[in-house]
């Protein structure tokens, strides 16, 4: 009985996708922590972040947002922004009157910092901090500012 053998190529396949990396976010000497409550006390202050990923190949994207989710203090209004940065990258966001919406006359407003990897999904003027590919980390902090002027309506 003879047999006959036919040779299989292999089956090459591209490796599971990792999943993405987290960003970590680290506020600068000058810049309260995280989480905190602030007064201003000035016209200007500028919130700086450090922003960084344990791959060194990934880009970031960020979104400074002031008074979001909608609250009481204000309709939300995006800050600074921008799209694919190289990594070690430094984020920075000017707080003034005229960056809150003051219709409210509240003097305290939510400043939140949105960090991914990837870039944000903008189709939607009114929601913020979402990403465009859904396996994205989404990394989010901010502080809670507390004017102590008066900013005109």
């Amino acid at each position: 009985m003879s047999a006959c053998i036919i040779p299989v190529a292999p089956d090459f396949q591209d490796p599971p996708n990792q999943p993405d990396s987290v960003p970590a976010l680290h506020t600068t000497v000058n810049t309260p922590a995280f989480n905190s409550i602030t007064s201003l006390t000035s016209a200007t202050a500028t919130f700086q972040v450090n922003a960084s990923d344990p791959d060194p190949e990934a880009t970031l994207s960020y979104q400074f947002v002031f008074d979001y989710p909608p609250n009481a203090f204000g309709m939300p209004r995006l800050g600074n922004s921008a799209s694919m940065l190289p990594v070690p990258a430094s984020l920075s966001q000017d707080v003034t009157c005229q960056r809150v919406d003051n219709t409210q006359q509240s003097r305290t407003h939510q400043l939140t910092l949105y960090v991914t990897t990837g870039s944000f999904d903008t189709s939607n003027p009114s929601v913020f901090g979402t990403a465009t590919d859904a396996s994205a980390v989404v990394v989010t902090d901010g502080w809670t500012i507390q004017f102590q002027m008066a900013c005109p309506q």
